[in-house]
Protein backbone atom coordinates (compact mmCIF):
# COMPACT_ATOMS: atom_id res chain seq x y z
CA UNK A 1 0.00 0.00 0.00
CA UNK A 2 2.24 2.68 0.90
CA UNK A 3 4.87 3.81 -2.16
CA UNK A 4 5.05 6.33 -4.53
CA UNK A 5 1.78 6.23 -6.95
CA UNK A 6 -0.64 8.20 -9.44
CA UNK A 7 -0.47 12.33 -8.85
CA UNK A 8 -4.35 13.11 -7.76
CA UNK A 9 -5.11 16.78 -7.32
CA UNK A 10 -5.46 17.56 -3.42
CA UNK A 11 -6.39 20.39 -1.65
CA UNK A 12 -4.54 23.70 -2.49
CA UNK A 13 -2.51 21.64 -4.81
CA UNK A 14 -1.39 23.30 -8.25
CA UNK A 15 1.23 20.60 -8.99
CA UNK A 16 2.80 18.27 -6.99
CA UNK A 17 5.13 15.43 -7.07
CA UNK A 18 5.15 12.11 -5.12
CA UNK A 19 7.21 10.84 -1.82
CA UNK A 20 8.14 7.59 -2.28
CA UNK A 21 8.71 5.39 1.06
CA UNK A 22 10.05 2.26 2.29
CA UNK A 23 7.68 -0.29 3.84
CA UNK A 24 9.29 -2.92 6.22
CA UNK A 25 7.50 -5.29 8.67
CA UNK A 26 7.74 -3.95 12.29
CA UNK A 27 8.66 -6.62 15.14
CA UNK A 28 6.71 -5.51 18.39
CA UNK A 29 9.17 -5.33 20.83
CA UNK A 30 12.66 -4.16 18.89
CA UNK A 31 15.59 -4.06 21.08
CA UNK A 32 16.77 -0.53 21.85
CA UNK A 33 21.03 0.57 22.27
CA UNK A 34 21.54 1.87 26.10
CA UNK A 35 22.55 5.31 26.66
CA UNK A 36 20.05 6.85 23.83
CA UNK A 37 18.53 9.53 25.69
CA UNK A 38 15.21 11.22 24.08
CA UNK A 39 15.75 13.76 22.27
CA UNK A 40 13.55 16.13 23.83
CA UNK A 41 14.12 20.01 22.54
CA UNK A 42 10.98 19.93 20.03
CA UNK A 43 8.98 17.73 21.68
CA UNK A 44 6.65 20.48 21.86
CA UNK A 45 6.48 21.98 18.77
CA UNK A 46 4.98 20.93 15.08
CA UNK A 47 1.71 21.53 13.82
CA UNK A 48 -1.74 19.46 14.60
CA UNK A 49 -4.66 18.37 12.57
CA UNK A 50 -8.41 17.05 12.33
CA UNK A 51 -10.93 16.24 9.65
CA UNK A 52 -14.53 16.79 10.00
CA UNK A 53 -15.87 14.88 6.96
CA UNK A 54 -14.55 14.78 3.15
CA UNK A 55 -12.73 17.61 1.93
CA UNK A 56 -12.55 19.36 5.51
CA UNK A 57 -9.35 19.46 7.09
CA UNK A 58 -8.03 21.87 10.01
CA UNK A 59 -4.80 22.70 10.81
CA UNK A 60 -3.47 24.50 14.48
CA UNK A 61 0.19 25.47 14.68
CA UNK A 62 2.08 27.82 17.10
CA UNK A 63 3.44 30.63 15.31
CA UNK A 64 6.59 32.20 15.23
CA UNK A 65 4.71 35.20 16.18
CA UNK A 66 3.74 33.49 19.39
CA UNK A 67 0.22 33.43 18.29
CA UNK A 68 -2.01 29.90 17.53
CA UNK A 69 -3.27 29.93 13.96
CA UNK A 70 -5.59 27.72 12.29
CA UNK A 71 -5.19 26.88 8.20
CA UNK A 72 -8.40 25.75 7.09
CA UNK A 73 -9.27 23.80 4.14
CA UNK A 74 -12.81 23.62 2.74
CA UNK A 75 -15.16 25.14 -0.33
CA UNK A 76 -12.48 28.74 -0.47
CA UNK A 77 -9.50 26.44 -0.34
CA UNK A 78 -7.05 26.91 2.24
CA UNK A 79 -7.86 29.99 4.92
CA UNK A 80 -5.34 31.37 7.32
CA UNK A 81 -6.63 32.45 10.66
CA UNK A 82 -5.62 33.48 13.69
CA UNK A 83 -7.38 31.72 17.21
CA UNK A 84 -8.51 33.82 20.43
CA UNK A 85 -6.27 31.92 22.69
CA UNK A 86 -2.45 32.27 23.59
CA UNK A 87 -0.87 28.87 24.37
CA UNK A 88 2.82 27.86 25.27
CA UNK A 89 3.04 24.51 23.40
CA UNK A 90 2.04 22.74 20.13
CA UNK A 91 -1.56 22.14 20.09
CA UNK A 92 -4.30 19.38 19.68
CA UNK A 93 -6.94 18.81 17.35
CA UNK A 94 -10.44 17.34 17.72
CA UNK A 95 -13.90 16.73 16.45
CA UNK A 96 -16.39 15.59 18.55
CA UNK A 97 -19.25 16.42 15.90
CA UNK A 98 -19.83 18.01 12.18
CA UNK A 99 -20.35 21.47 13.90
CA UNK A 100 -17.60 21.84 16.44
CA UNK A 101 -13.75 21.79 16.48
CA UNK A 102 -11.90 21.72 20.10
CA UNK A 103 -8.24 23.24 20.28
CA UNK A 104 -6.06 22.40 23.13
CA UNK A 105 -2.90 23.92 24.48
CA UNK A 106 -1.01 24.69 27.42
CA UNK A 107 -1.43 28.08 29.04
CA UNK A 108 1.10 30.34 29.98
CA UNK A 109 0.26 29.11 33.23
CA UNK A 110 0.58 25.70 32.27
CA UNK A 111 -2.82 24.34 32.66
CA UNK A 112 -4.57 22.64 29.88
CA UNK A 113 -6.90 25.48 27.81
CA UNK A 114 -9.99 24.59 25.00
CA UNK A 115 -10.89 26.71 22.85
CA UNK A 116 -13.96 25.64 20.60
CA UNK A 117 -15.62 26.88 17.78
CA UNK A 118 -19.24 25.79 17.37
CA UNK A 119 -20.69 25.77 13.93
CA UNK A 120 -17.83 28.11 12.85
CA UNK A 121 -17.56 31.18 15.30
CA UNK A 122 -14.81 30.79 17.85
CA UNK A 123 -16.21 31.11 21.97
CA UNK A 124 -13.95 31.76 24.50
CA UNK A 125 -11.11 30.08 25.42
CA UNK A 126 -11.74 28.54 29.67
CA UNK A 127 -9.23 26.47 31.55
CA UNK A 128 -9.12 22.96 32.50
CA UNK A 129 -6.55 23.07 35.11
CA UNK A 130 -3.70 20.26 35.79
CA UNK A 131 0.06 21.49 34.76
CA UNK A 132 1.58 20.24 31.57
CA UNK A 133 4.67 19.13 31.04
CA UNK A 134 4.44 19.69 26.85
CA UNK A 135 1.53 19.57 24.50
CA UNK A 136 -1.68 18.09 24.64
CA UNK A 137 -3.22 15.07 22.04
CA UNK A 138 -7.31 14.81 21.97
CA UNK A 139 -9.74 12.84 19.98
CA UNK A 140 -13.46 11.80 19.81
CA UNK A 141 -13.97 8.08 20.82
CA UNK A 142 -17.76 8.66 20.58
CA UNK A 143 -20.04 11.15 19.45
CA UNK A 144 -19.94 14.09 21.74
CA UNK A 145 -17.44 12.36 23.67
CA UNK A 146 -13.80 14.27 24.29
CA UNK A 147 -10.57 12.62 25.70
CA UNK A 148 -7.21 14.91 26.53
CA UNK A 149 -3.97 13.23 27.28
CA UNK A 150 -1.38 14.87 28.67
CA UNK A 151 2.27 14.44 30.19
CA UNK A 152 2.47 15.80 33.97
CA UNK A 153 5.18 17.71 35.17
CA UNK A 154 5.84 14.07 36.59
CA UNK A 155 6.12 12.70 33.08
CA UNK A 156 2.99 10.41 34.04
CA UNK A 157 0.03 10.86 31.91
CA UNK A 158 -3.08 12.19 32.47
CA UNK A 159 -6.31 11.91 30.75
CA UNK A 160 -9.31 14.73 31.28
CA UNK A 161 -12.38 13.25 29.99
CA UNK A 162 -15.66 15.14 28.64
CA UNK A 163 -19.10 13.22 29.27
CA UNK A 164 -21.85 14.67 26.63
CA UNK A 165 -24.20 12.81 29.30
CA UNK A 166 -23.27 14.49 32.69
CA UNK A 167 -21.25 17.49 30.63
CA UNK A 168 -18.68 17.09 33.05
CA UNK A 169 -14.55 17.07 32.46
CA UNK A 170 -13.15 14.23 34.90
CA UNK A 171 -9.28 14.24 35.20
CA UNK A 172 -7.80 10.05 35.90
CA UNK A 173 -4.06 8.47 35.33
CA UNK A 174 -4.73 5.33 32.84
CA UNK A 175 -1.27 4.45 33.23
CA UNK A 176 1.29 4.61 36.04
CA UNK A 177 4.34 4.59 34.21
CA UNK A 178 6.14 7.64 33.07
CA UNK A 179 7.06 9.26 29.78
CA UNK A 180 9.27 10.87 27.95
CA UNK A 181 8.22 12.60 24.80
CA UNK A 182 3.55 14.25 24.43
CA UNK A 183 1.30 11.92 23.63
CA UNK A 184 -1.01 11.43 20.71
CA UNK A 185 -4.21 9.99 20.79
CA UNK A 186 -6.37 7.67 18.07
CA UNK A 187 -9.88 6.55 18.05
CA UNK A 188 -11.95 4.16 15.81
CA UNK A 189 -14.98 4.06 17.68
CA UNK A 190 -17.30 2.69 20.09
CA UNK A 191 -15.08 3.86 23.37
CA UNK A 192 -11.84 2.59 21.60
CA UNK A 193 -8.89 4.86 22.41
CA UNK A 194 -5.29 4.24 21.38
CA UNK A 195 -2.48 6.47 22.79
CA UNK A 196 1.54 6.46 21.94
CA UNK A 197 4.18 8.46 23.58
CA UNK A 198 8.09 7.96 23.78
CA UNK A 199 9.89 5.67 26.24
CA UNK A 200 12.85 6.96 27.80
CA UNK A 201 15.27 5.77 24.36
CA UNK A 202 12.53 7.58 21.86
CA UNK A 203 10.59 4.23 21.15
CA UNK A 204 7.60 4.60 20.57
CA UNK A 205 5.15 3.23 23.53
CA UNK A 206 1.70 1.99 23.04
CA UNK A 207 -1.45 1.46 25.28
CA UNK A 208 -5.07 1.47 24.49
CA UNK A 209 -8.73 1.06 25.65
CA UNK A 210 -12.03 -0.61 24.81
CA UNK A 211 -13.83 1.38 27.36
CA UNK A 212 -12.99 -0.57 30.22
CA UNK A 213 -9.57 -0.45 32.01
CA UNK A 214 -5.87 -0.03 29.83
CA UNK A 215 -3.60 -2.63 28.58
CA UNK A 216 -0.10 -2.69 29.71
CA UNK A 217 2.50 -0.54 27.72
CA UNK A 218 3.68 -2.23 24.62
CA UNK A 219 7.16 -1.34 23.05
CA UNK A 220 7.02 -0.65 19.15
CA UNK A 221 10.56 0.34 18.95
CA UNK A 222 12.23 2.98 16.76
CA UNK A 223 14.12 6.25 17.86
CA UNK A 224 11.62 9.39 17.23
CA UNK A 225 12.49 13.26 17.47
CA UNK A 226 9.54 14.98 19.04
CA UNK A 227 5.81 14.09 19.43
CA UNK A 228 3.86 11.70 17.88
CA UNK A 229 0.66 11.47 15.44
CA UNK A 230 -1.71 9.23 15.27
CA UNK A 231 -5.05 8.80 13.39
CA UNK A 232 -7.64 5.26 12.43
CA UNK A 233 -9.54 5.82 9.58
CA UNK A 234 -11.17 2.01 9.95
CA UNK A 235 -11.74 0.07 12.68
CA UNK A 236 -8.59 -2.53 13.16
CA UNK A 237 -6.51 0.63 11.25
CA UNK A 238 -4.14 2.86 12.82
CA UNK A 239 -1.51 5.31 11.26
CA UNK A 240 1.25 6.88 13.30
CA UNK A 241 3.37 9.51 12.12
CA UNK A 242 6.91 10.88 13.60
CA UNK A 243 10.05 12.63 12.93
CA UNK A 244 12.80 10.01 13.43
CA UNK A 245 16.38 11.60 14.61
CA UNK A 246 17.57 11.76 10.73
CA UNK A 247 15.57 14.01 10.32
CA UNK A 248 13.14 11.91 8.19
CA UNK A 249 9.40 11.53 7.79
CA UNK A 250 8.77 7.83 9.33
CA UNK A 251 5.09 5.83 9.71
CA UNK A 252 3.96 3.07 11.81
CA UNK A 253 0.79 1.46 10.77
CA UNK A 254 -1.43 -1.41 11.89
CA UNK A 255 -3.36 -3.61 9.68
CA UNK A 256 -4.53 -6.93 9.72
CA UNK A 257 -3.71 -7.40 13.26
CA UNK A 258 0.38 -6.56 12.90
CA UNK A 259 2.30 -3.37 13.15
CA UNK A 260 4.70 -2.56 9.64
CA UNK A 261 6.61 0.64 9.59
CA UNK A 262 7.65 2.92 6.31
CA UNK A 263 10.71 5.30 6.09
CA UNK A 264 9.92 8.55 3.71
CA UNK A 265 12.16 9.98 1.37
CA UNK A 266 11.26 13.69 3.10
CA UNK A 267 13.03 15.26 5.97
CA UNK A 268 11.37 17.65 7.92
CA UNK A 269 12.16 19.71 10.71
CA UNK A 270 9.66 19.42 13.32
CA UNK A 271 7.00 16.41 14.79
CA UNK A 272 4.37 15.83 12.01
CA UNK A 273 0.41 15.95 12.09
CA UNK A 274 -1.44 13.69 10.30
CA UNK A 275 -5.72 13.28 9.94
CA UNK A 276 -7.84 11.44 7.80
CA UNK A 277 -11.28 12.06 6.24
CA UNK A 278 -12.22 8.59 5.02
CA UNK A 279 -10.92 5.40 4.37
CA UNK A 280 -7.63 5.34 2.05
CA UNK A 281 -6.94 9.00 3.09
CA UNK A 282 -4.37 10.68 4.84
CA UNK A 283 -3.23 14.12 5.12
CA UNK A 284 -0.14 14.93 6.67
CA UNK A 285 1.56 17.96 7.83
CA UNK A 286 4.61 19.26 9.22
CA UNK A 287 7.33 22.29 9.24
CA UNK A 288 9.33 22.83 5.68
CA UNK A 289 13.20 23.78 5.69
CA UNK A 290 12.23 27.01 5.65
CA UNK A 291 9.44 27.52 8.91
CA UNK A 292 6.59 27.15 6.26
CA UNK A 293 4.15 24.59 7.07
CA UNK A 294 3.82 22.01 4.32
CA UNK A 295 1.34 18.76 3.55
CA UNK A 296 1.63 15.40 1.87
CA UNK A 297 -1.40 13.26 1.60
CA UNK A 298 -2.13 9.19 0.59
CA UNK A 299 -5.09 8.85 -1.58
CA UNK A 300 -5.17 5.42 -1.71
CA UNK A 301 -3.01 4.79 -4.88
CA UNK A 302 0.35 6.39 -3.67
CA UNK A 303 1.68 9.69 -1.59
CA UNK A 304 1.59 13.13 -3.03
CA UNK A 305 3.72 16.11 -2.27
CA UNK A 306 4.73 17.97 -0.48
CA UNK A 307 3.21 21.11 -0.85
CA UNK A 308 4.17 24.20 0.68
CA UNK A 309 0.82 26.39 2.43
CA UNK A 310 2.92 28.91 3.54
CA UNK A 311 3.32 30.68 7.01
CA UNK A 312 5.77 30.58 9.42
CA UNK A 313 5.66 27.78 12.46
CA UNK A 314 7.30 26.77 15.80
Amino acid sequence: MIGAGLVLMSPGAASATPVSSTAVALPLAAQQPPGLEFDSPDRSQGPAAASAGVNQIDTVSLGTDGHLWADSYGARGWTWSQLPVVGTSGAAVAVSSPTRLDVFVRGVAGDLVDVARVSGVWQAAKSLGGQLAGAPAAVSPNPGALAVFVLGTDNLLYEDAYSPTTMEWTWSRPVGRPFYSDPTASSWGNGRIDVFAGGYYGDVLHTYTNGSGWTKPEDLGGQSAGRLSAVSWAVGRIDVFRRAKSGQLTQLFYAAGRWNSATFNLNITAPPAVTSWAPNRLDVFSRGATGELIHLWYNGAGWVGPESLGGQIV
